[in-house]
This record gives C-alpha cells, structure tokens and sequence, in this order.
C-alpha cells in the first residue's frame, strides 16, 4: 500500500477545472480540442470557473480579440464611406468598369503552399472621386476538405464584393488604396474511404465546405495608358475566414455544419481593371 501511494505521489497529475478533482497528467484534454460549442456551454453553466484557468483563459482571450477585430473593421468601414461618399464636388471623375484577377489565401505558416485556394473572378465596379465599389462573382480551384484534408473536393461559383479607398491624386497614373472585400467561397464533393476491421468496408462520403471571408488590405494601382482606361493592381490582405464543413454518408444525410474560424491567413490579390465608360466626365483643369 506504502508502494502504491508513493508511486501516486511521484505521478504528474493536474486539478480538472470543473470538478476541483485530481487526474493524472496524461489524461488533460487541452480546451482547444474541445468543439467551440460545448466549451461556451460548459462555460455557460460553470461561470464560476476562474478566468485565469489555464486552457480557458486562451480561449476567453482568443474570443475577446475575435469581437473586437470584427467591431473594429465594420466600424472603420462604415466611418470611411459614409461621411465623405456623398459630400464630393460636383467635378469628380465618375465611371464604370469591370476588374478581373485572382487571389490567393494562405496560412502565415509553414504550410502555406499545402493548404492555399486559388480563386478567379470577375466584378463589375463604380468609382466616384476617391471611392470605388465592385460586385461580381468568383471561381474557386479544387482545394483540400476542411474535414478529409487528404482528399480534394471541387468549387462552386461564389460571390464577392469590396470596397476601395484611394489615398492619393484620383487623377493620378499610381496610386495606393486601402479596401475591404467581403468573400463567399464554396465547395462540394465526394471521396470513398476503406476501413478495416474484421471485413474491410468502403463508405461513400460526401463534403460541403464554405468560407465566409472578411478581407482588409494595402494596395498598389498603376494605369497603362494616359486615358486611364486600362490598369493593373496589387493587393497584400489580412484574411479572418469562417469555415464550414458539413459532411455525410450514402445511409445519413449532412444536416449539421461544423464551424470554426481561421485568423492567420493572408491573401494575395492580383487583377486588371478596365473602365468600360464615364458616368461623369473629368474637370480637365484638376490635372
């Protein structure tokens, strides 16, 4: 007995969090496995769990900069095209257009060029003085599951719209511009898997996946010619994604989607625009 109760006191073990109860070590789950769902329902019904715990507290303080991240980019956006979209001068250059290109989103890490989606698309855009806004449609690649990363599942048409704001002379040849662009990619697509037991059996899956991206950036515009009917542009974004899966097999239908949100992507954007027509035309005497 003496043997058995040495042997407990040299073993690591840990207080679970709920319970007060002790564990031994390698029985802690980290909360960062647990579905968001039920940790924000264990929290729920434990409020009186110390902020300060461990695995908690990451998440507590993950959550709180998430809030604050999203206030901060509706409020900057609403304060940038509110005030000043409709006070301009009655000689402000006003056209349409249609940019083209494609981005890129990628992770901040080691596995950017495993887990990247490529998209193309095309959106229709309005510009007036220092303000542009564009609508169109995207067409992703084939890209990796969200829940078998092994297999690649294939896009559906999406949707995309966004918002410029150019710094410098509208007039200009060059010119650098912060913008806000909303995403909304999809895929669809199905994969057979093998398990093996005591008769191996092959299961048809089938997987829905989407990305509701809000997108924030620098970018760079140069103009071709001196008409400034054709141009070219460059992008570097910050990407805050929610994923979504929903998954299902040939005897059960996907009915629930499992979501999470991404924060360490980051987009390139590269595109072409080309001014179809003016819908005002230009003071010549402001260049």
């Amino acid at each position: 007995m003496n043997d058995c109760h040495k042997y407990i006191k040299k073993m690591k073990t840990f207080f679970n969090d709920l319970s007060s109860i002790e564990f031994p070590i390698s029985e802690r789950v980290s909360g960062k496995a647990v579905r968001q769902s039920i940790l924000e329902f264990i929290l729920k019904e434990h409020q009186w769990i110390p902020k300060t715990s461990s695995r908690l507290s990451v998440y507590l303080r993950d959550k709180t900069i998430k809030r604050f991240m999203v206030i901060l980019l509706n409020v900057l956006f609403v304060f940038t095209t509110s005030s000043t979209v409709f006070s301009q001068s009655a000689d402000v250059n006003q056209e349409f257009g249609v940019a083209a290109g494609a981005f890129t989103n990628f992770p901040a890490n080691k596995n950017y060029l495993k887990e990247n989606i490529g998209v193309f698309y095309i959106a229709p855009y309005i510009r007036t003085g220092q303000h542009e806004f564009s609508a169109g449609i995207v067409c992703p690649l084939s890209a990796h599951g969200l829940y078998s990363t092994e297999d690649n599942i294939n896009p559906r048409l999406g949707a995309i719209a966004g918002y410029k704001f150019y710094i410098f002379d509208i007039y200009g040849r060059e010119n650098l511009f912060v913008h806000y662009s909303f995403q909304y990619l999809r895929f669809m697509g199905s994969y057979d898997k093998y398990y093996n037991g005591s008769i191996t059996r092959q299961v048809h899956w089938t997987e829905t996946n989407t990305y509701i991206n809000n997108v924030i950036g620098l970018g760079y515009s140069l103009f071709f010619d001196s008409n400034e009917r054709f141009g070219f542009y460059y992008t570097l974004d910050y990407v805050i994604s929610q994923a979504g899966c929903k998954v299902g097999t040939q005897n059960s239908n996907p009915n629930v989607w499992i979501t999470q949100f991404v924060w360490n992507n980051i987009s390139t954007n590269v595109g072409f625009s080309f001014k179809l027509t003016s819908l005002k035309k230009k003071d010549k005497s402001r260049k």
